[in-house]
């Protein structure tokens, strides 16, 4: 037990150092949320933590809540917490099921670009091969990944990343995806350097270098998409307008408020993108009461803080033992009653369109 437990903190501890080592690199997950196929986090998560103000999102994130919330709960902590887990008994039963043994890696560094890396789970010994350690949702309703006998299907995010992982390794060897779906046997899908996806990693390099000169460079935020991070950027926009006047609306916020009124009319899978607008149409609110366009209104106001009274029980029994009274005087009950603010109001993000 007290191996177990030890070696559980030492991969926690591997952890938190690699997270801190590859906080200012762009690395294999980062690369699909900046071309906007990540399903988990945004450009903005990257930008986030590359322009080092996680402390400014986690500080600020509170209560805010939106009018229509379908109160799903993000499990990205759990997902994470479970993958590394499981890193190691996948890794052995590639081994097993090939014959190939394997060792942990560092993170990578591109020879080229120091803000481009990644942190590929393991290699083979003979340094023949990578591998890259997934638990895959045993359902796999939307049949992102194939089974054995199909063409090979992965979900575009980790076709992203093992793109950008063969680029740090400048195409010098194949990549093996180690898939766990459930009690299954290990899927295994390969893939090779080939001239396409040299072609990719290109593209991606490309657009790393954008997002770092146009974004992290300047310091301006990208959109703010559905991320974790966005929650808490926005949260720091205090309304700063006590007469709740609308201000006119800045160019675009029009098409943004379409695009939004659009998205709560659709299906349960376009929730995501219904919320990434959402937080682009706050953020032009930003400290301000709402917006004011033509053919819409979209306010941000703030609810009144809930109070209620709260009698402290123990004074008063307190007061009355000490006095020998027999019956309790309203006089009393008065004094040690006073008014508690039991939650802090919050702003409640509402958009309204004009008919007609």
């Amino acid at each position: 037990m007290a191996d177990t437990t030890t070696g559980l903190a030492q991969l926690e501890a591997e952890h938190k150092q690699l997270e801190e080592e590859k906080r200012q690199r762009i690395g294999g997950s980062d690369i699909s949320a900046i071309v906007g196929l990540n399903p988990y986090k945004s450009a903005f998560d990257v930008w986030i933590r590359l322009t080092g103000q996680e402390a400014l999102v986690k500080a600020n994130a509170g209560e805010e809540e939106e009018e229509d919330s379908d109160g799903e709960k993000d499990d990205r902590a759990d997902r994470l917490e479970l993958g590394r887990l499981l890193e190691e008994p996948i890794a052995q039963r590639y081994t097993r099921k090939t014959g190939i043994a394997l060792r942990p890696l560092g993170e990578l560094v591109h020879p080229v670009y120091n803000w481009a890396g990644g942190h590929i789970d393991r290699e083979a010994v003979d340094e023949s091969l990578d591998v890259e350690c997934k638990s895959v949702d045993p359902w796999d309703r939307e049949r992102q990944w194939s089974l054995p006998g199909e063409v090979q299907r992965v979900p575009e995010y980790v076709t992203l990343q093992v793109c950008w992982y063969l680029t740090m390794r400048g195409y010098s060897r194949p990549h093996h995806i180690a898939a766990q779906r459930g009690f299954r046997p290990l899927q295994v899908y390969p893939f090779n350097p080939t001239d396409q996806i040299q072609r990719i990693g290109a593209n991606l390099l490309e657009q790393a270098h954008q997002f770092i000169e146009k974004y992290v460079k300047t310091g301006n935020p990208p959109p703010l998409g559905d991320g974790p991070a966005a929650d808490g950027f926005l949260a720091r926009f205090h309304m700063k307008d006590p007469k709740k006047e609308l201000s006119p609306a800045p160019p675009g916020t029009a098409e943004l408020v379409a695009r939004y009124e659009q998205a709560k009319s659709l299906s349960d899978k376009w929730t995501k993108e219904k919320k990434a607008i959402r937080n682009d149409i706050a953020a032009l609110v930003g400290d301000r009461y709402g917006l004011a366009g033509e053919s819409f209104t979209a306010t941000w106001p703030e609810t009144p803080s809930k109070t209620e009274a709260v009698t402290d029980y123990a004074a008063v029994a307190m007061e009355l033992a000490e006095d020998n009274e027999l019956e309790i005087p309203v006089e009393l009950i008065q004094k040690h009653t006073q008014i508690l603010t039991v939650r802090k109001g919050y702003r409640t993000f509402k958009v309204n369109t004009k008919k007609g």
